[in-house]
């Protein structure tokens, strides 16, 4: 049977190590995969049998006389954040991680008033927004075996928002503290280690999280911002762990896409525009110039004996690099930053995705780099030639076929191209100098999505 404590004060007197439940005792916070490091995502997770998990172990710190740190046992000096808590981006539904020399405080009363044994709301006095509650999204293991924690507005009743302090279990079977928090006289006996549990439904930033799929309608436990309709069904569909809830297509919008306090999304999207029209630019001189080659050996077809050729392959091999390094380096732009926007909550991605993209942005920064280059000195340099003609014959030629002319830098969509390229280089250079998703740069406030909540719906107050 588990020791329900009610005395916080007690316990944080105590030092001792406890977990907190949600009202089923079924989930636990975790920190994912167990590592100690600035901004690990805390996260929802199955509760294990056995206690000793360490990335279960937490402590109440009394920090005045009615606010408390959670702390990782196992992790010293860490506590329980949110991303932007450094840079004052709004809390607001953000992702719980991992922060050291935190000053995020909760208070911790009770969420039934005269229930003396609990359960508790823990609540954040954020500054912006008022008073923050912790809440659960998988109450009851509903979804899957994980889930995410967030800070959200008061629902009242919400078991989301309920928590437990569960004490510790000796090998003895004997609890180490009673249910006021007071430890228990075993000699020399150590305490043992323990879980943090809660409920979440939709996953925003551990990495590796379970695919979440549709479970039917549950009324019982709307969002939190807006309700449900009864024809639509509770749907949590997640992918690498973004929720396709909280995508919304007035993300696209200048504001949001522009805005100068995010300059993440500035920087990826005017990247992506010049890489774009530098592709533009190739593909429309490319097209130019096969043309005039096509058209000039046909005018000269029916000459007899005649072997009169235009040679520009060098422009067209210009173009064609240009073309392939500018077009792979736009799509991987376009899929990162549709990311970006969409989910600009995330604050965390795995390793791997991190280690591709950095990879990716600097091999086809390169690319780019060594297009613009060999477009520079062939604009600038070179021309096409027409062999095999006398010089009358090629004037003729030239008069029919005029355009694009030789003479490549007399082409402006040729000028245009070096120009874009090396416009490209620099913004991809800076690009890929902080290509690492930023966890304190990657929070878009809810304001900023001002028709729609992160359910992809209309606010309540504009129904």
């Amino acid at each position: 049977m588990l020791n329900i404590l009610s005395n916080l004060t007690a316990i944080a007197a105590a030092a001792a190590p406890i977990f907190i439940t949600d009202s089923t005792g079924k989930q636990t916070i975790d920190i994912a995969h167990a590592l100690c490091r600035q901004l690990q995502p805390v996260q929802m997770y199955e509760k294990q049998s056995d206690p000793t998990t360490p990335s279960q172990l937490f402590n109440l710190v009394l920090v005045n006389s009615v606010e408390f740190q959670i702390q990782s046992n196992t992790c010293p000096g860490f506590s329980i954040s949110y991303p932007g808590e450094s840079t004052g981006a709004e809390p607001i539904r953000a992702q719980t991680i991992l922060k050291s020399a935190s000053q995020v405080f909760f208070t911790i009363p009770l969420a039934i008033p005269g229930k003396v044994n609990g359960p508790f709301n823990i609540i954040y006095q954020s500054v912006e927004d008022g008073p923050l509650y912790l809440t659960g999204w998988n109450p009851n293991l509903t979804y899957a075996s994980t889930g995410p924690l967030t800070f959200e507005f008061q629902n009242a009743g919400d078991v989301r928002q309920q928590w437990q302090f569960i004490s510790v279990r000796t090998p003895t079977g004997l609890d180490e503290l009673d249910s006021f928090g007071r430890p228990f006289n075993h000699g020399q006996m150590t305490f043992g280690k323990i879980y943090v549990a809660s409920q979440q439904s939709h996953i925003f930033a551990a990495a590796a999280l379970s695919d979440i799929y549709d479970k039917g309608s549950v009324s019982h436990l709307p969002p939190l911002h807006s309700p449900i309709q009864a024809d639509r069904p509770f749907r949590l569909e997640t992918m690498w762990g973004f929720d396709s809830f909280e995508a919304s297509w007035s993300a696209f919008q200048s504001k949001n896409m522009y805005d100068k306090r995010w300059p993440h999304l500035p920087r990826e999207r005017l990247t992506q525009n010049i890489c774009g029209g530098a592709g533009i630019a190739a593909n429309y001189s490319i097209s130019k110039y096969t043309h005039q080659q096509a058209h000039v050996q046909q005018s000269v077809s029916g000459l007899t004996g005649s072997n009169i050729q235009v040679h520009n392959n060098d422009i067209t091999a210009a173009q064609i690099l240009a073309i392939v390094f500018c077009s792979l380096f736009s799509t991987m732009l376009t899929t990162q930053y549709f990311t970006l926007v969409l989910w600009p909550r995330r604050a965390t991605y795995p390793r791997c995705y991190n280690y591709i993209r950095m990879i990716s942005t600097a091999v086809l920064s390169i690319g780019v780099l060594a297009a613009a280059l060999a477009s520079t000195v062939i604009v600038a340099k070179h021309s096409a030639i027409i062999t095999n003609a006398s010089e009358e014959l090629r004037d003729q030629l030239t008069n029919v076929s005029f355009s694009p002319p030789l003479k490549y830098n007399d082409f402006p969509a040729n000028v245009a191209l070096v120009c874009l390229l090396w416009v490209g280089c620099v913004s991809a250079a800076v690009g890929c100098r902080s290509n690492v998703p930023n966890p304190n740069l990657n929070l878009l406030p809810t304001d900023q999505y001002d028709s729609l909540d992160n359910w992809g719906q209309k606010r309540d107050e504009e129904q």
